[in-house]
């Protein structure tokens, strides 16, 4: 999120950008269902607000950050909070609010990428991603991403999450103390025949009827079979 966070500048971009990235990283909402966000719908006292439009046609209430509330409240809103009426003149706005932010998106990136020629091209609605992604590394289970998000089939929440290198390395260290590390402290104690004990093919000191069970034989037992 600290590089989508790089394209917001309070002074350079005014606080209508800045609101907007914002609720869009920190809600998941899709572009349009945030930039035609109304007063009506946002309860601000407790930190919710109702997506009415949506994809699937059903409405959903996400919760918003306190960081979203203070940026809400610094806009001067009286039924939209990024609608002007100007804005809601054209057709084209009005069923795709989203447009409105496209110039002004533009340029914010431009600017970044000139003080950084490698920032990545990023869309505005790459914002959705990254807040799916950020929601899964924190803890949250991919249900309740699905629901913020308004994913009605919780495949479709896969496609928008992208485990990390460092979260795919934390998930692997969590099976480390598999095998070796059982094994090891059991053979510096000398306790050998408790580990051949747990050998399922069979021991010297635990004979197991392999060919009964249907396990394969230890190496031992085909040597002598032979």
């Amino acid at each position: 999120m600290a590089q989508e966070a790089c394209l917001v500048d309070y002074k350079g971009y005014g606080r209508e950008l800045y609101a907007y990235v914002l609720l869009l990283m920190h809600t998941g909402a899709r572009a349009s269902e945030a930039a035609g966000k109304r007063r009506q719908d946002v309860d601000l006292a407790n930190r919710t607000t109702v997506i009415r439009v949506t994809k699937s046609g059903k409405p959903r209430t996400v919760p918003i950050t306190e960081v979203v509330q203070k940026a809400l409240e610094g806009l001067d809103a009286e039924d939209y909070f990024f609608l002007t009426d100007s804005h809601l003149q054209n057709e084209r706005n009005r069923n795709r609010p989203a447009i409105i932010f496209r110039e002004a998106w533009d340029q914010a990136l431009k600017r970044v990428k000139q003080n950084d020629p490698l920032f990545p091209d990023i869309t505005i609605h790459d914002l959705r991603h990254t807040a799916g992604t950020h929601l899964l590394e924190q803890g949250a289970d991919l249900r309740t991403v699905a629901d913020i998000l308004g994913h009605a089939d919780i495949r479709m929440t896969s496609r928008y999450t992208h485990p990390s290198e460092s979260q795919k390395r934390k998930a692997v260290e969590r099976i480390g103390h598999l095998g070796p590390t059982a094994v090891s402290k059991q053979s510096i104690s000398g306790n050998l025949q408790t580990v051949e004990s747990m050998n399922p093919y069979g021991s010297p000191l635990n004979p197991v009827d392999n060919e009964a069970l249907g396990v394969p034989l230890s190496y031992q037992q085909l040597e002598k079979k032979e």
